[in-house]
């Protein structure tokens, strides 16, 4: 993953978990939401929420195809309650270390399967594809 492009969605994810987790703790369901007015608090923190998902999916936009099939993988593959106990290192741990055999396999199934997904593009840097 080029460092640049790593350390974009690092720190969105990092800002998407921060909003997130306040966005949790207000207790609030969508259902909820939609049945009364949001409080000016509630209604910034879900602004918040927002803005740092959208941030996320830009810096994901940054990333080979290979790499965004990776870390759907691993994120897949990683519990709720792992993903909620784990640290910022913890998580750029997992998610930023280099791909096992099984996991390279996989990613190429993956993108061999990518004529059946609407949203997925091959990318002219994937290193999948220049095998």
């Amino acid at each position: 993953m080029p460092s640049d492009a790593r350390s974009r969605c690092r720190e969105a994810a990092r800002r998407f978990r921060e909003a997130n987790n306040k966005w949790l703790a207000l207790g609030i369901t969508p259902a909820e939401m939609l049945r009364r007015q949001p409080t000016p608090d509630e209604e910034r923190i879900l602004r918040e929420r927002v803005r740092a998902s959208n941030a996320l999916n830009e810096a994901a936009m940054a990333l080979t195809t290979d790499e965004k099939c990776l870390g759907l993988l691993r994120f897949l593959r990683l519990p709720d309650e792992s993903m909620d106990r784990m640290s910022d290192d913890e998580l750029d741990a997992y998610f930023d270390a280099p791909a096992t055999e099984e996991e390279k396999r996989e990613v190429k199934r993956m993108l061999a399967r990518e004529g059946e997904w609407s949203d997925v593009a091959p990318s002219e840097d994937s290193e999948t594809e220049k095998s």
